[in-house]
């Protein structure tokens, strides 16, 4: 908040003359869009906005810009959506010293105010761009993660990180913007609204359907604990349990959102009529029985593999029972040749069921299930997630895992 009111200041005293008009032609632009963000599922929102600050930063500079976008915040979400005046304040302060603080840096990095020339342009655009995308998405994620208590690195990783890519695109809008504004004035503004207006609707239903297959997923794991009832949540805590420990040892956020998906439906196969009667079952199963259970990630991958969406996924599930010695079921392929995912998936299974009451047994304390993994490392059981997961556990990590997000943002946040 304070950068941003330096930034304003900074702007205040700036020798650039305020083109008053155009400025609030261009505020009532930037608000209309800013009326309906998309939302974060770990918080925070964005709009596509960005491609009128680097278009403005073009045409009227950095001072101005930051006014712009310090107008419209106030406008948008302090007079229009009642946020608290907090969250006001905070966004507008933010916007207003990412617009500024890329402006200076293009400007001094050869870009030009009031024109624009290619490729001469492209280099500052660029600088520009990175700069806008460190400190917007950097504070919004300190920001979201000191308010929740959760690890701002893991938010950023989570919301952002793979929103780099998009760099290029609102660059290449924001660059053509002014060229449209500089040569056709506010009517061109105008005509460029009109196609990001969509774009933002598109960007929307994307995101809708992201989060729709995540709810799918969570309803098809409900399913599985009505048919057995002696994993209730089993499948959640799998997913809670292989999420901090793939976190943990540094698997990227898109293996991390799969191996999630996998730990959620990882008994789907259990639910197929044959096997439901093995499931609790409290004596012995026989021959046919054990050979139908053993027979589960097969059948579960067999039906994820169906939704395109699930293949990675699908893969997890299906070897999730395979062992680094080569001993485990359906197919008993070596460890060097079972995925790692499919490797966490198989310790934090065992780690729950272990830990929990089945029809069987009664549950085992952690200190003794921690024990027959430790016996079991690199047999039956990968050792080096073995490991991860008895740091964890010392560490009192293990049991707070933060579940993933499906991580959808074009470039312009807010918390």
């Amino acid at each position: 908040m304070a950068a941003g009111a330096m930034s304003l200041a900074a702007a205040g005293l700036d020798s650039v003359e305020f083109p008053w008009l155009a400025m609030a032609a261009w505020i009532l632009v930037v608000a209309a869009v800013d009326l309906y963000p998309v939302s974060l599922p770990r918080g925070g929102f964005v709009t596509v906005s960005p491609a009128f600050d680097y278009a403005a930063i073009v045409v009227f500079g950095p001072a101005v810009t930051a006014w712009i976008e310090f107008i419209s915040t106030i406008v948008v979400r302090g007079l229009i959506k009642r946020s608290p005046w907090r969250r006001t304040a905070f966004n507008a302060a933010l916007f207003a010293a990412t617009v500024f603080v890329s402006g200076l840096v293009y400007v001094k990095a050869g870009g030009s105010v009031g024109s624009i020339s290619l490729p001469q342009s492209i280099f500052p655009l660029t600088l520009c761009g990175i700069t806008f995308f460190a400190v917007n998405s950097g504070a919004v994620s300190l920001a979201i993660g000191l308010s929740e208590g959760v690890n701002p690195w893991r938010v950023w990783r989570l919301n952002y990180l793979w929103t780099a890519v998009h760099l290029a695109v609102l660059l290449s809008l924001g660059a053509l913007m002014a060229v449209v504004y500089i040569y056709a004035g506010f009517w061109g503004l105008i005509l460029f609204a009109i196609p990001l207006v969509f774009a933002r609707h598109a960007f929307r239903l994307y995101s809708d359907t992201k989060r729709e297959l995540y709810d799918f997923i969570k309803a098809m794991s409900d399913i599985i604990e009505e048919v057995d009832v002696y994993t209730r949540e089993h499948s959640q805590r799998v997913a809670d349990y292989a999420v901090s420990l793939a976190r943990a040892m540094k698997l990227s956020e898109k293996e991390v959102q799969s191996l999630e998906y996998a730990a959620l439906v990882h008994d789907l196969g259990k639910i197929a009529w044959s096997t439901r009667g093995a499931l609790t079952k409290k004596g012995e199963l026989s021959e046919e029985e054990r050979r139908e259970m053993l027979g589960h990630p097969r059948t579960g991958a067999n039906i994820m593999i169906r939704v395109r969406a699930l293949h990675r996924a699908s893969q997890i599930v299906r070897y999730h029972h395979e062992r680094p010695d080569g001993k485990g079921y359906p197919l008993g392929l070596p460890g060097d040749e079972v995925p790692l995912s499919a490797l966490i998936l198989n310790v934090a299974d065992a780690f729950d069921a272990m830990t929990s009451d089945r029809p069987y047994r009664p549950a085992l304390s952690d200190k003794q299930a921690l024990e027959e993994l430790r016996r079991n490392s690199g047999t039956q059981f990968d050792g080096k997630v073995v490991e991860c997961l008895m740091t964890l556990h010392e560490q009192g990590k293990l049991r707070n895992a933060t579940s993933a997000a499906e991580s959808v943002n074009w470039a312009h946040t807010g918390w």
